[in-house]
């Protein structure tokens, strides 16, 4: 059987990543080491500071590169869901020399567009163009799995450990799957435990649940992280 996707994107051996191309891959993004006989400074990515930090601290990426840590009660499985699909993305996508390739292409397509659009639509006027049909496919398949699953927001270590530190009960209103609620409340001290309140107007239904309740538009029927209350 196919193990549930945190897991067998964490496994150790595993056919995408059987020779740690997904580290090797953000090392050669970082400038860090060379690739194909190029220079480091070839495929480097141009990050400033901040980018670098966001990515390897905020992003717990180093972490998760150095660590040989097992999916736990209080692993934050999206997080790191999250880090194998980027690692992932590129090894088929920045290594391959695909984004190269693509970028001057999409840049010119996305102007015309832009030149083109009617901008009085919103979602027209501030629509993000991908490399191509291909990388959008693939962008999509990144996001829609973990979004309709698990949630719409990755929430990493330093967020969680912001709200314990200044909130001593905790409303979430449109939680969802609850993730995030259940999430806070895995890391929540002994005497705190029961202090985090999920809320949703349509929490998502389970199939036992009568088909004249509606269907939360976001999750379906997928099942809770948490008990979600019923907003009324």
């Amino acid at each position: 059987l196919v193990p549930h996707p945190p897991t067998y994107f964490t496994c150790p051996g595993l056919a995408w990543d059987a020779t740690d191309s997904g580290s090797a891959s953000l090392a050669v993004f970082l400038g860090e080491m060379k690739h194909d006989g190029h220079s480091s400074t070839s495929f480097a990515a141009p990050l400033d500071d901040g980018s670098r930090e966001l990515l390897l601290k905020s992003w717990c990426l180093q972490e998760r590169l150095t660590s040989t840590k097992t999916i736990t009660e209080q692993s934050n499985p999206l997080l790191m869901l999250w880090q194998s699909r980027f690692l992932e993305s590129l090894r088929h996508i920045w290594t391959t020399h695909y984004a190269f390739v693509k970028s001057p292409l999409a840049l010119k397509a996305a102007l015309n567009m832009k030149h083109c659009d009617d901008h009085s639509d919103p979602l027209i006027r501030h629509e993000t163009y991908g490399l191509s049909p291909a990388a959008e496919t693939w962008r999509g398949s990144i996001r829609d799995y973990p979004a309709n699953f698990f949630g719409y927001a990755v929430p990493t270590q330093a967020a969680v450990s912001k709200v314990l530190d200044n909130e001593d009960s905790i409303v979430e209103a449109g939680a969802g799957t609850g993730y995030l609620s259940a999430l806070l409340a895995s890391h929540m001290k002994k005497d705190r435990i029961g202090s985090v309140f999920p809320y949703d107007i349509t929490p998502p239904r389970q199939a036992n649940v009568g088909a004249e309740v509606a269907s939360n538009e976001y999750h379906g029927q997928v099942p809770t992280f948490i008990d979600v209350h019923q907003a009324q």
